[in-house]
């Protein structure tokens, strides 16, 4: 059966990014046919040492380096790299449980294989705990609780909620997602489609009853004192370009090309 193409971008939280990847890689122990692309955006030294070691541990582990920091724009330039049919996007701050090789084996398996089914976006719930108060208004009063011990899909949850993490979708709903992203409001210069573009555009989701902890989320404490506000974030050039490390290739892409792409 066939596994995504699981893409995770890092610039700075080399803490948050060394426990993830543990969870993370854990979590794939019974897949190792399943790929994480890590794409460092202008990464510091600790990001590096981290990503370095990690993939000497785990042959997993493909790194690619991208010297300006692109911010969001580093999905854009893997996706335009990997070409890949299936995706996950991962966050670098989010820890999926490790009772997760009990109640949902192979999990990269199943999102693919719901995808197969005809579902547009599969994910992992994502905890509240530990949100940035800007957000306190998103959560809906009857956000779904449960208790981990029994596996169960959820479909189809209301948009107005918190997204999941661990994001899986077709390079066609991707790309639909980007496009539609690109002719709205919420253009921004790096032609990418986030999680809640994603979830709130996808005709069917479905989301997991294995609930990750999103550790970064407390951007207050990070030293993002207004979460919402994108202005905090610089904006990349359109012409970028990609190291992949394994082969010491230099890749060249315009963010903007992501528009012609096709599945």
């Amino acid at each position: 059966m066939s596994v995504s193409e699981i893409i995770l971008t890092t610039h700075n939280r080399h803490t948050y990014l060394e426990l993830t990847l543990n969870a993370l890689l854990y979590s794939l122990s019974t897949t190792p046919e399943a790929k994480v692309h890590i794409f460092m955006s202008a990464p510091t030294t600790k990001v590096k040492e981290v990503c370095y070691r990690k993939a000497i541990e785990h042959p997993q582990i493909k790194l690619y380096l991208i010297p300006q920091n692109v911010v969001f724009a580093a999905a854009n330039l893997a996706v335009q790299l990997l070409i890949p049919q299936y995706i996950t996007l991962w966050e670098d701050d989010f820890i999926i449980p490790q009772h997760t090789n009990t109640l949902l084996p192979a999990w990269n398996r199943e999102f693919v294989r719901q995808l197969q089914s005809g579902i547009e976006v599969v994910s992992f719930t994502t905890s509240i705990e530990n949100i940035s108060s800007g957000f306190l208004s998103w959560i809906r009063d009857d956000y779904p609780l449960w208790s981990p011990k029994k596996f169960k899909w959820l479909n189809n949850i209301p948009k107005e909620t918190i997204t999941g993490n661990g994001m899986t979708v077709t390079l066609a709903t991707y790309l639909a997602a980007v496009a539609r992203g690109n002719s709205s409001k919420f253009a921004t210069p790096y032609y990418f489609a986030s999680d809640h573009f994603l979830y709130d555009s996808a005709k069917s989701r479905q989301m997991t009853s294995i609930r990750g902890y999103h550790i970064g989320a407390n951007q207050e404490m990070d030293g993002f004192p207004n979460p919402a506000d994108r202005t905090r974030f610089p904006a990349p050039e359109d012409n970028q370009e990609v190291h992949i490390l394994e082969t010491g290739e230099i890749r060249h892409f315009k963010l903007s090309a992501i528009l012609n792409m096709k599945a």
